[in-house]
């Protein structure tokens, strides 16, 4: 199922309708699709064009189409009223796709904040799918690993390393100086910083005390 999108789009009614009709005769019809695909549909917002704004306006779900004929869902977002022949219908932009919209976007997004990072703790796995800063107890040997590597973008992650015991390092870092030698941690803590350019790691030593 989806929803289609139509600009120019408008009609009036042929013919009044009970705020329960699920069948509009149009007229005047401009910018319909010729069809519908199966589980397709689009919204239109019926409205008396008796006030600057409009009054009885009301959003409704265009599931079918036929010549003239629509069979939609009435009061789709808010109610449903009865119209009066000649009544205008419009596509417009409604609140309903706007925070459908939103949320695809929530869902599909990969992405961190910009600020205000959460830092999360870690002794071996630096899940990048939670985050890409990582706190490290290094008051005993750790071996790191990488998990859920980033397909088809870079990213930054940033290590806050205590203590100073030692690290095995995910193997392929290219770290900085002679490109294979990990820096030294620091007595007390070590600030790392990783690239990933979406091929490679590179590494290079932030600060450390």
């Amino acid at each position: 199922m989806a929803q289609i999108f139509l600009n120019n789009c408008y009609a009036t009614l042929a013919q009044a309708i009970t705020a329960s009709d699920t069948q509009l005769e149009l007229s005047g019809m401009n910018g319909f699709p010729a069809f519908l695909g199966a589980g397709d549909y689009f919204l239109l917002t019926l409205y008396a064009d008796t006030t600057r704004y409009g009054e009885n306006i009301e959003v409704v779900k265009v599931t079918g189409l036929s010549g003239t004929t629509l069979t939609v869902e009435r009061g789709y977002e808010e109610g449903a009223y009865a119209h009066a022949m000649g009544a205008r219908i419009e596509a417009r932009l409604t609140a309903e796709t706007l925070a459908t919209f939103a949320t695809q976007e929530q869902a599909n997004n990969t992405s961190f904040p910009r600020y205000d990072l959460s830092s999360i703790s870690t002794t071996a796995t630096l899940d990048l799918a939670t985050g890409n800063e990582f706190t490290v107890d290094a008051s005993t040997a750790r071996t790191l690993t990488f998990a859920n590597v980033p397909t088809g973008r870079s990213m930054t992650v940033v290590l806050s390393i205590t203590g100073a015991s030692a690290i095995t390092w995910p193997a392929g870092i290219r770290w900085h100086g002679d490109g294979t030698t990990a820096p030294e941690l620091g007595a007390t803590w070590t600030i790392v910083v990783l690239n990933y350019d979406g091929a490679n790691w590179s590494g290079v030593l932030g600060a450390s005390a």
